[in-house]
């Protein structure tokens, strides 16, 4: 097929994906959850059938790894002797194995592998769907990973389950996110990195417990206030409720409660624990004297439990990081030595870390279409987190997502000025998954009125991501699937 031919196919396909999924997504407000699935399932199948018709030619990895791992299963009397004389990873060599076993087509492999990764895409699409609408994240999906999927396989799979194993984290689902995690092992041993980065958001953007001090008044000085002269005022009258502020305490004895303790007369939030508050047995109470030398009670001084972020332990594990990458090759060539690493990387490794090597992974001087991508890597993480800046619901992203494409992002970066390769786009891309999380948040900084605004606001993040698309994948023919051919 011709680039024009491939382009509308590819369109048409990204399309009704988004389409079937925007119907899913209504059907689950309405809980109407069996029509639900039924798109759902066509949203999903839809790729999945085009990545399964398409030639062994489309991808540059399908030849060396799908076909042959799938005619080495068909040959494979048992898992037993197909895992005795393959390398591949334990989760791909099953897949292989258990769909030669009804199948004795390729495509069938292929069509199960992209199945694979759209599923754990879409489930967390179907988790952050009250942040934006669920079409978003798939389109993210299609624009920036769908044809990438077709030549890196096994890493998009693993890719997408550790996407999906943070959802479960972020839940508190520690036996599901376990699980996850595993399976995404058993597709690519590298996802322990993506892990690795995840855990570090995380701990980048914890909160810790801290003790806040907040004046409450003294029980027997409610209803009572100083007039102008600093003389006391007598109790309210009787069958008159009292006045309950704390006004009576003189300004410069005042403290200014914490960020989020505000007044309930003023209808502002209050802090989670506040009705469980108790005042301690002895009080502690501050006294000073009034113009009759007598001593007053003002107030009584309570502990409130508040988190806030700890910044000395963000600069510690910044540091570790900048360490750890910048000793990249001396923590690589230690692993291979005492055999943590698979003896399979170190063609990989030396190819990365040795600039005088002459692999196809190595730039020489200035590479447009490599510069045109790094571009548009910053520009999909940097606009999201500058436009939720200047958004009120701002607080309300999540900030882990937002850290973890940032580091994928600096990590690429650092491997292109540094070592003259884009290589480091095998190691990163578990961070630039999280893109499909991170994109869509966009949609919030457009203000939605009326469907003509919504409309107008997916145009325009569409037409971003397009243009990416169309340059990367069609012209320059990144992954080699610009050309699309049926298999038939």
């Amino acid at each position: 097929m011709s680039i024009g031919e491939s382009t509308a196919l590819y369109l048409l396909v990204f399309l009704l994906t988004c389409f079937f999924t925007n119907l899913a997504e209504n059907k689950f407000k309405y809980n109407k959850k069996l029509i639900a699935f039924l798109f759902s399932a066509v949203a999903i199948l839809i790729p999945s059938l085009l990545a399964g018709v398409r030639a062994d030619t489309v991808g540059k990895d399908v030849l060396e790894y799908a076909v042959r791992t799938f005619e080495l299963a068909e040959k494979s009397d048992n898992f037993a002797y197909m895992k005795e004389y393959t390398t591949e990873p334990l989760g791909y060599s099953f897949m292989a194995y258990i769909t030669s076993r009804y199948f004795h087509d390729t495509g069938y492999f292929l069509f199960v592998s992209q199945f694979m990764v759209i599923l754990p895409v879409y489930i967390a699409a179907y988790k952050f769907r009250k942040d934006y609408p669920m079409w978003l994240p798939i389109c993210t999906y299609m624009f920036l990973f769908y044809n990438s999927s077709f030549n890196i396989m096994k890493q998009s799979v693993s890719c997408a389950w550790v996407m999906l194993c943070y959802c479960f984290i972020k839940e508190h689902r520690w036996i599901k996110a376990i699980l996850v995690f595993l399976l995404s092992t058993t597709f690519h041993n590298s996802a322990f990195i993506g892990l690795l980065f995840v855990l570090m958001a995380m701990f980048i953007n914890r909160k810790e417990k801290h003790m806040s001090v907040m004046v409450m008044p003294s029980p027997d000085m409610i209803g009572k206030q100083p007039d102008m002269a600093g003389k006391q005022q007598p109790p309210a009258a009787a069958g008159r409720p009292p006045v309950r502020n704390a006004s009576f305490v003189p300004r410069s004895r005042r403290l200014r409660p914490p960020r989020g303790v505000m007044s309930r007369r003023r209808n502002m939030p209050m802090p989670r624990n506040a009705r469980q508050m108790q005042p301690p047995r002895a009080p502690m109470v501050m006294k000073t004297r009034n113009g009759r030398g007598r001593p007053q009670r003002y107030a009584t001084p309570v502990l409130i439990p508040e988190r806030r972020r700890s910044q000395i332990s963000n600069v510690v594990i910044i540091l570790l990081f900048l360490v750890i990458i910048l000793n990249l090759k001396s923590i690589s060539t230690f692993m291979l030595e005492h055999s943590l690493l698979p003896e399979k990387y170190t063609r990989n490794i030396n190819a990365v870390f040795d600039v005088t090597q002459a692999v196809y992974l190595r730039l020489h001087g200035f590479n447009f279409h490599v510069f045109y991508d790094w571009v548009f890597r910053i520009l999909f993480v940097i606009v999201p987190i500058i436009a939720l800046r200047n958004v009120d619901k701002s607080s309300e992203a999540d900030p882990n997502v937002k850290t973890i494409a940032l580091i994928g992002a600096a990590f690429y970066t650092y491997m292109l000025l540094m070592f003259k390769t884009v290589y480091g786009a095998r190691i990163s891309v578990y961070c630039d998954f999280f893109q499909i999380l991170l994109v869509p948040m966009l949609y919030r900084t457009f203000k939605l009125r009326n469907w003509q605004e919504k409309f107008g606001a997916g145009a325009v993040m569409v037409g971003f991501m397009m243009t990416h698309w169309y340059v990367m994948i069609m012209i320059y023919g990144s992954s080699a699937s610009n050309h699309f051919q049926f298999r038939f």
